[in-house]
């Protein structure tokens, strides 16, 4: 249950629905409310992971190319189905386990959730 008082009745639904025909957000309003609700997706290279072959690699791991602020972002930029931005981004920081696991965007990029812990 929100708040505490009451809900308000049909008739305040309409005064409030009528007060706010024509107006519109400004396009900075409606970016940063997109923006706030999407989900961040980060997006680091595999140089410095330890490879599926054994390599040691940089303990410190990839480096962070960029930061969308939602995954619909990331497929536009990046040319593909928001569904593969969903399916490729690990949950977590990014590591070794997404080069282990095979789980790389487009052959050498990772999807991370998360970012990288420093």
């Amino acid at each position: 249950m929100r708040g505490g008082g009451p809900s308000p009745g049909a008739g305040t639904k309409t005064k409030i629905s009528e007060a706010q025909k024509g107006k519109s957000l400004s396009p900075e309003t409606r970016a940063k409310i997109s923006d706030s609700l999407g989900t961040q997706i980060y997006v680091y290279d595999t140089q410095g992971f330890p490879s599926e072959r054994g390599c040691p690699g940089d303990p410190g791991g990839g480096s962070l190319v960029k930061i969308f602020t939602s995954g619909n972002k990331a497929a536009k930029d990046l040319n593909c189905y928001g569904m593969a931005i969903k399916k490729y981004a690990v949950s977590g920081p990014p590591g070794p386990r997404a080069v282990q696991t095979g789980k790389l965007f487009k052959g050498g990029w990772i999807l991370s959730l998360s970012p990288k812990a420093k």
